[in-house]
C-alpha cells in the first residue's frame, strides 16, 4: 500500500484571532503590531516545544505486545487516512518496536469515528508521575478582580511536546499499513497530563497575571496597558520555546470569556450556555452507565445548585451497589431529573471570590443529605454550594 502524503498546509493565520470589538482604538493599534509581530507562531500547525520531552517509566521492561482489535470494514480507511495525516505531520513515525498497543475507534456524537490507542496495558506498568494538575476552583479564585480578558488555546497541545528518545518504542501500534510509533506525545498516556502541567508551569513561570489549565492559556487584568504588557510577554515565551498557538481559538481582550466549561467575568462565573442546554435535553436514561454520564455531567457544575445532594438522591440510588442493571425510572427519579433542569434553566451565577475579604459559611442537614453555602461581600453573595448525602449506615 503506498505511503503517499500530501503535504500540511496552514489554514489558519493571524486574520484569524478573534479580538474584541469594544477595545480602545489607542490600544488596538498596539495590538495589532503586537499581533503581527508574533504571527509566525498563530497557525494552526503544531510547534516543537523544547521545555523538554514526555518520557516513560516503567516497571519492568517485559515488552507488551497486544494482538490488533479487529476494524470495520468501513472504519479502515478512516484508520490509513488518520496515519497517513500524522506521518504527514511528523508526530508519528514507522517502528520496529517489540512494543505494540491496539488501535480502537471511537463513535463520535456526529456518527464519525475517532482513532484511539488504548494504553490500558502500558500505563498498567507505568510509573506514575506525581506532578500536580491545576485545581480549577483554585484558578477561578484568582479571577474576581480581573475585567479584562484573552485566551490563547495551542495548536494541538500535546503533539508539540516531543516524546524523549528512549521512550518512543513503548507507544508502538499495529496500522494497516504498519507499526508505528509516536514522536510526540499522544492522548492516553497515563502521565501525559502531569507532563503537560509540568511543561505549562515552566513555560508561564514569572508571568504575573496568567493561569494555564492543560492547552487552555488564559490572561486576565484589570487594565489595558498590564495586558498588553502580559500578552506581550506570553507570546513571546511561547515563541522562544517552539509553540504555536491556533488563531480560531483564540480571544483577545473581553469582558467575559469562556473557561473550562463556565463563563467568567464581572466578577462572576456561570455555566457555559452550551452546557447548560445540553443539561436541559437531557433524557431519561436507561441503564446505570447513562445514569453514571448523566450524574457526571450535572456533577460538574453541581456548585451552582443548593441541595444537589438531596436532590439527586432518587438518581444516585439508581447506582447504588447491587441494583439492577437495567434501572427502574420511577416518578420520583423524574421529578429530581425535571428540578435540576429548572434550577439550571434560571441561569445560575455565582460570584468569583476575594480572598481579601472575610467569607460566611451557612449550613444545613435533613435525613436525606446535609449542605452549604460560601457566601460573600455585603449583598452575600453565593461564591460556592457544598451538599453531601447522609449515610444511611
Amino acid at each position: 500500500m503506498s505511503l503517499k502524503i500530501p503535504p500540511m498546509v496552514q489554514s489558519e493565520y493571524v486574520k484569524d484571532v478573534n479580538v474584541s470589538n469594544t477595545i480602545p482604538d489607542h490600544i488596538r493599534t498596539h495590538l495589532d503590531t503586537l499581533l503581527t509581530d508574533n504571527a509566525d507562531i498563530l497557525t494552526d500547525l503544531p510547534g516543537q516545544s523544547d521545555l523538554g520531552g514526555h518520557a516513560i517509566k516503567l516497571k519492568d521492561e517485559q515488552p507488551i505486545n497486544i494482538r490488533p482489535y479487529p476494524i470495520p470494514l468501513h472504519g479502515e480507511e478512516t484508520v490509513i487516512k488518520e496515519v497517513k495525516k500524522m506521518l504527514d505531520m511528523g508526530v508519528i513515525e514507522p517502528s520496529n518496536s517489540p512494543y505494540s498497543s491496539p488501535i480502537v475507534l471511537v463513535k463520535k456524537p456526529d456518527g464519525t469515528n475517532r482513532f484511539c490507542i488504548d494504553f490500558r496495558r502500558l500505563n498498567g506498568k507505568t510509573i506514575m508521575d506525581k506532578e500536580t494538575i491545576p485545581n480549577q476552583e483554585d484558578l477561578f479564585a484568582k479571577l474576581s478582580k480581573a475585567s479584562i480578558f484573552s485566551k490563547i488555546d495551542l495548536t494541538k497541545g500535546y503533539w508539540q511536546i516531543p516524546m524523549d528518545d528512549s521512550s518512543k518504542q513503548y507507544t508502538a501500534f499495529q496500522t494497516p499499513i504498519g507499526l508505528m510509533q509516536w514522536k510526540f506525545m499522544p492522548f492516553g498516556l497515563s502521565n501525559a497530563p502531569a507532563t503537560f502541567a509540568r511543561t505549562m508551569r515552566l513555560l508561564l513561570d514569572g508571568i504575573p497575571n496568567v493561569i494555564s489549565y492543560f492547552d487552555d492559556i488564559l490572561i486576565y487584568t484589570q487594565d489595558w496597558m498590564s495586558h498588553l504588557k502580559t500578552l506581550d510577554a506570553v507570546l513571546s515565551r511561547l515563541a522562544k520555546h517552539g509553540f504555536t498557538a491556533r488563531p480560531t481559538n483564540m480571544y483577545i481582550g473581553f469582558e467575559e470569556i469562556e473557561f473550562l466549561g463556565h463563563v467568567v467575568g464581572k466578577g462572576k462565573l456561570r455555566p457555559e450556555i452550551v452546557k447548560v442546554e445540553r443539561i436541559l435535553k437531557l433524557s431519561t436514561p436507561k441503564t446505570k452507565k447513562q445514569v453514571k454520564s448523566l450524574l457526571g455531567l450535572l456533577g460538574y457544575y453541581r456548585k451552582f445548585i443548593g441541595n444537589f445532594a438531596s436532590i439527586c438522591n432518587p438518581l444516585t440510588e439508581l447506582l447504588r451497589k447491587g441494583s439492577p442493571g437495567k434501572i427502574e425510572w420511577t416518578q420520583e427519579c423524574e421529578d429530581a431529573l425535571n428540578k435540576i433542569k429548572h434550577l439550571f434553566s434560571t441561569s445560575p451565577i455565582l460570584a468569583l471570590p476575594d480572598l481579601n475579604k472575610q467569607f460566611v459559611v451557612r449550613t444545613d442537614a435533613s435525613d436525606s443529605g446535609i449542605g452549604g453555602v460560601l457566601l460573600q461581600h455585603v449583598r452575600m453573595s453565593a461564591v460556592n454550594y457544598w451538599t453531601g448525602r447522609e449515610s444511611t449506615q
